[in-house]
């Protein structure tokens, strides 16, 4: 058995060092990149909600002034289960009632 000279202790200690270090800075991007993807998948999530919403007032008013979900669904090449999903029944009903008055 050989005997370890305190320079090669040393320098064995500074290697084993390096090497903690390397891994705990590739650790530390490695969250921050998790943290950045989880953050941009929320915007997205906001920005999917957001166009869900436009996308329904739009459909609404394509029911409003063509009268009803049929002719709405002819005009956008949409079908009716297609419109259904896109335009929420309450609001629809609405539309009906007040387009009937």
């Amino acid at each position: 058995m050989t005997s370890w000279s305190n320079e090669q202790i040393i320098a064995r200690r500074k290697r084993l060092e390096g090497l903690q270090k390397a891994e705990k800075e590739q650790q530390a991007r490695r969250h921050a990149a998790q943290l950045a993807a989880v953050a941009a998948f929320g915007k997205t999530l906001e920005k999917l909600a957001a166009a869900q919403g436009e996308v329904a007032s739009a459909g609404l008013h394509a029911v409003e002034v063509f009268g009803s979900r049929k002719a709405a669904g002819a005009a956008l090449g949409l079908t009716a289960a297609e419109l259904r999903e896109l335009v929420p029944r309450p609001a629809a009903d609405k539309t009906a009632a007040a387009a009937s008055e």
